[in-house]
């Protein structure tokens, strides 16, 4: 039996639950019932609603990338990553996932571009590193107010910056397909049942391009579940005049297309790493840059 105010060292929610039912959040918080732990699960035998669902609890996603739970504020779960010296809400184990550290630049200055925003984990990182100006898209509104809470949390509000937008190949108005709801992790990827619809504003590679040249951006981090196969249209001229790039790629066909284009454009893979048999996050570096 785990009684209000038992410190527990991980209780991670599904995502699609946290959006459907947030009633659950405040089930786990304040003690309702007992919780009784299975080898890597949480399990709730008495729910609020008719399903019984399991909640993961993982002591290795997230402590081997250095994040630590340490408590609870307005229904969020707070994590701290000591060695960065970061805190991060968020309702799930989302952003957990990926070691940071090894793609975002140690020493950053002037503007960097994060496309898919998530949370705000990498964009407070971003900060936190150097940069001064860190430009955020982000096209689902639950995760445009993480962001901005997270920003809040780190003290690093007044370097970042929020567009509530898609990336994609045109500006205007989209609709984003999903197998999955707004606020989980693979939201914007469907194969064939895309059971949720959200019409967000779009920004165009272009505009975004452009307008980081103009700020003298020297990095972008691209994980927009999907988005990247836009910027195969984009000319190699204007791609290569940010120096450094982190893109994740979806697909098999979309990795090997964007390294290559990448590799036209002056960059050579500078690593990666491999999540799932389709997922990819490789970074690249311009030749020369320093």
């Amino acid at each position: 039996m785990l009684h209000i105010g038992t410190r527990v060292k991980k209780i991670f929610l599904p995502a699609k639950y946290c959006m459907r039912y947030p009633s659950a959040i405040n089930y786990i918080l304040f003690g309702k019932g007992k919780i009784k732990i299975k080898k890597n699960a949480v399990r709730l035998p008495r729910l609020p609603f008719k399903k019984r669902i399991t909640f993961v609890s993982s002591e290795e996603l997230g402590q081997k990338n250095g994040w630590h739970f340490i408590g609870i504020r307005n229904g969020l779960f707070l994590f701290e990553n000591a060695e960065e010296g970061l805190v991060l809400a968020q309702p799930h184990h989302g952003a957990l996932g990926e070691n940071l550290t090894w793609w975002i630049p140690k020493h950053g200055k002037g503007t960097a571009i994060d496309i898919g925003g998530y949370f705000g984990e990498t964009a407070v990182l971003l900060a936190k590193r150097g940069f001064e100006n860190v430009v955020v898209y982000e096209p689902v509104p639950e995760n445009v107010q993480l962001i901005a809470l997270n920003a809040q949390l780190n003290k690093m509000a007044s370097r970042i910056r929020v567009v509530h937008a898609a990336v994609c190949n045109i500006d205007g108005t989209i609709e984003i397909e999903s197998s999955s709801p707004p606020g989980s992790v693979s939201f914007g990827l469907h194969k064939g049942d895309a059971k949720y619809k959200l019409e967000v504003s779009a920004v165009s590679w272009n505009s975004v391009l452009n307008n980081a040249v103009k700020q003298d951006c020297t990095f972008i981090k691209v994980d927009c579940e999907g988005c990247e196969k836009y910027l195969l249209d984009i000319p190699d001229e204007l791609v290569a005049k940010i120096p450094y790039w982190v893109i994740e790629t979806h697909t098999k066909e979309l990795e090997k297309e964007i390294t290559s284009k990448m590799l036209r454009a002056g960059f050579m893979t500078d690593g990666q790493k491999r999540f799932t048999q389709d997922i990819t996050l490789i970074r690249f570096v311009k030749e020369g840059a320093s």
